[in-house]
């Protein structure tokens, strides 16, 4: 093609556009160059439609909410001591179910929101027992109240002692 490069652009979406063509007057490149001046833009609605799509995209990976789940945990008695005899310990929380011994024997008594556990031991090791929760979403809080040593001695002090809960 001779003569003067057609230097309009197409632009879709403009209506304001005389035909959606945008003519430029003077080009800023040489008249030698054979440059196919005519590019296709994204129309707004395949944008519109590319934007849905990822924002749905991106929604559907988002937080469900918290996930109702019922189990059985461990409660771990944590001892500064090492091996120990026997504790009191209470555990406070809403659905808290059926507690049982792992090892040794075990007292329970309800109250409010929680409960009340004797847990004693055939021979001295670590403390622990299982219960069911209704809600692993929901918090739980456990203190030892009373601990008593291999010796089966109640200790003094109830200081640096703990409780675990594990899956």
């Amino acid at each position: 093609m001779r003569g003067k490069p057609d230097c309009s652009r197409r632009v879709s979406g403009f209506p304001h556009l005389a035909g959606g063509r945008v003519v430029l007057k003077d080009p800023p490149y040489s008249p030698r160059i054979q440059v196919a001046r005519t590019m296709p833009l994204l129309s707004c609605r395949t944008l519109r439609v590319a934007l849905a799509v990822s924002a749905l995209g991106l929604f559907a990976c988002g937080d469900q909410g918290p996930v109702i789940l019922s189990d059985t945990l461990t409660v771990l008695v944590v001892s500064p001591n090492g091996s120990e005899g026997s504790a009191i310990v209470s555990l406070v929380g809403a659905g808290l179910g059926q507690v049982t011994a792992t090892d040794g024997l075990l007292f329970e008594e309800r109250t409010g929101d929680g409960v009340r556990v004797m847990l004693i031991n055939d021979e001295p090791g670590p403390l622990q027992f299982r219960v069911e929760v209704a809600d692993t979403t929901l918090p739980l809080r456990g203190t030892v109240e009373e601990i008593a040593g291999p010796d089966d001695r109640v200790r003094t002090a109830n200081v640096g002692y703990s409780v675990s809960f594990l899956r």
